[in-house]
């Protein structure tokens, strides 16, 4: 049976039997997922400048996985002035409007792709998303792999969207049929 995620029922009823289905493997992750978003959330722009915050933030975080691609970062997050760029990025208030959101993250994404390669014979996208959405959980999903967030935004969107675009316009279509979340770093895990 084909579930169609463009509709409410069919969105929300999906998201019903993935709950059911990884329950006991979703839990513990969740638990981690809350824990490290809100240690991120308690630090200020010199806290999220630390090396070794970077470092749990680049190699550590349990928002997803790297794969296969383990890209070393280590020479980036060495750099002072790599780390106070994200840093000063990660705190500054996101603009309200939605579209100047994305244009907003965006250039956050480029500014890391340029960044990082100076430091990295290959460009760390997973690492880079599982960052970005440890910075700002109220607008970035865990799909850090490109192609399945594309394939799950065309599944419930039916269009191609950016890179980043579409970690924002899936949480506003899951917010939509679910509800916001609680604002708390649980409720940003659970929505993640």
């Amino acid at each position: 049976m084909i579930i169609d995620l463009k509709t409410d029922q069919g969105l929300a009823g999906a998201v019903r039997t993935a709950q059911a289905r990884y329950e006991a493997d979703y839990v513990g992750w969740q638990q981690r997922v809350a824990e490290f978003i809100a240690w991120v959330e308690g630090l200020d722009r010199d806290g999220r400048a630390d090396e070794a915050f970077q470092r749990a933030l680049w190699d550590d975080n349990p928002i997803s996985a790297v794969g296969m691609g383990r890209i070393d970062v280590s020479a980036a997050v060495a750099d002072p002035a790599f780390r106070d760029w994200l840093a000063e990025q990660s705190v500054q208030p996101l603009p309200a409007d939605q579209d100047t959101r994305v244009r907003h993250l965006e250039n956050i994404y480029a500014g890391l792709q340029e960044r990082l390669r100076r430091y990295c014979r290959r460009q760390p996208h997973l690492k880079i998303f599982r960052v970005l959405a440890a910075l700002f959980p109220d607008d970035l999903t865990c799909m850090v792999d490109m192609g399945k967030a594309e394939r799950l935004a065309r599944a419930l969107l039916g269009a191609r969207h950016g890179a980043v675009e579409r970690h924002l316009l899936i949480r506003r279509r899951l917010d939509q049929v679910l509800g916001p979340p609680s604002a708390d770093p649980q409720g940003k895990a659970e929505r993640m």
